[in-house]
């Protein structure tokens, strides 16, 4: 009898199949992964620009709220460029890169049509600056806080000591709340 030689290495056409079908299962599922883990990075870096533009929205209003002195002005008034009601004010600007803006300058912040935050400024020279802070703003409403009725108020006062901006940006209400400097220095007895 003769019997045939078999390989017991070798291997078959139906194993060959069947590694490359799991192979093919395994990249598949490897692929996956890696395009969720790149939508996952997308969605944090855009998260991260928001709250890096938010964080340079306030810092930059209030490195101006904190230059009010006792001449500074600040009126709530409906403006042609806005969408709302701007806030209108002037302050003492010290240092600036462009030279024709230190000094008193006066400031309007306020949405355009646009849907854009914009900070407009003037100086005693003529020359103006438009920044615009934020972009896709859908609602901005300013509020100034009286100390003497301890409540927020959306009409001009005397001598706020707060001012509250409502910003709603994508779906999202944020307020902000910035301290002015105050007229009078604050005193507290001492006892030795």
């Amino acid at each position: 009898m003769l019997f045939p030689i078999m390989r017991k290495n070798a291997l078959t056409l139906l194993e060959v199949v069947i590694a490359i079908a799991l192979l093919g299962f395994l990249l598949t599922g490897l692929f996956h992964c890696l395009q969720l883990g790149l939508k996952k990075s997308i969605t944090a870096k855009e998260l991260k620009q928001k709250v890096l533009q938010i964080e340079l929205f306030q810092e930059r209003i209030k490195n101006i709220f904190s230059h009010f002195n006792d001449n500074a002005e600040l009126l709530l008034e409906k403006h042609p460029d806005a969408k709302e009601r701007a806030l209108l004010f002037s302050y003492s600007q010290d240092i600036d890169p462009d030279f024709e803006m230190q000094g008193a300058v006066q400031s309007m912040l306020y949405l355009n049509r646009k849907k854009e935050l914009c900070l407009a400024t003037w100086s005693e020279s003529g020359q103006t600056r438009m920044e615009t802070l934020l972009e896709n703003i859908d609602d901005f409403k300013c509020s100034l806080f009286d100390a003497k009725k301890a409540q927020w108020m959306e009409e001009n006062e005397e001598e706020p000591v707060m001012i509250k901006i409502d910003l709603e940006w994508e779906g999202k209400k944020m307020p902000f709340v910035f301290f002015l400097p105050e007229s009078q220095p604050v005193t507290y007895p001492y006892s030795p």
